[in-house]
């Protein structure tokens, strides 16, 4: 898991649009994977659209946020992105298809 603390913080042209905050971003077989946060909802973006957003209620200590995404022709891979909010720094784990990205 990626302890999103410790890592710095970048801005895209949602942030502009939207007040986020992004805490990861990969380029993932040839589409654009973003982990956002925009006050209290987590969002998904794949290719700048959003794909999946969720507010956890507040006995919430982890969240998933999941779609399926187009990689090659005929071929889908399934993202997931588990945040755990269960300690001060959120921790991040990112995968496909069940296979750790990050």
């Amino acid at each position: 898991m990626l302890d999103i603390t410790a890592s710095p913080f970048k801005k895209s042209k949602l942030d502009y649009y939207l007040k986020t905050q992004t805490l990861f971003s990969t380029n993932f077989k040839g589409r654009e994977i973003e982990i956002a946060n925009s006050g209290s909802a987590f969002i998904l973006l794949v290719d700048g659209l959003v794909r999946t957003k969720r507010i956890p209620r507040s006995d919430c200590a982890r969240i998933s946020l999941s779609t399926t995404i187009q990689t090659g022709y005929e071929w889908h891979e399934s993202l997931e992105a588990i945040i755990d909010l269960s300690t001060s720094n959120l921790k991040l784990e990112v995968k496909a298809n069940n296979k750790k990205i990050i």
